[in-house]
């Protein structure tokens, strides 16, 4: 019991350090690129249990989609920022899009903030 507390303690420490350093490495990749002419940005929040989890996957999903020019994950709990070309694709239809790229079975939804 001793050994499993022990480990737990330091998988959390050093998951909270590799969060802190995805996250700040995020925010600068999304103000590094300024939003052009005809561009516009909506934020999709992933929502369920280890569904945030599917970087890859939800990637994959949006650059699909020739209206998406970028795709930043700002944190580690499914919050994902989106710049598109809102003539060609609407914000519920990315949004759809990573939902149906998650997991099936687990409860993984989505939402436009």
């Amino acid at each position: 019991m001793m050994r499993a507390a022990l480990f737990l303690l330091i998988w959390m420490g050093a998951g909270a350090d590799f969060q802190a350093d995805v996250r700040a490495e995020d925010m600068r990749m999304a103000d590094a690129e300024p939003v052009t002419e005809g561009q516009k940005e909506t934020i999709v929040q992933i929502l369920g249990p280890r569904c945030e989890y599917h970087r890859a996957e939800v990637e994959g999903a949006l650059r699909r989609f020739d209206a998406v020019h970028a795709v930043r994950f700002l944190n580690n709990h499914g919050t994902v920022l989106i710049r598109y070309r809102p003539e060609r694709v609407a914000p519920v239809q990315l949004a759809d899009a990573i939902g149906q790229a998650l997991p099936i079975g687990v409860g993984c939804k989505t939402r436009v903030e």
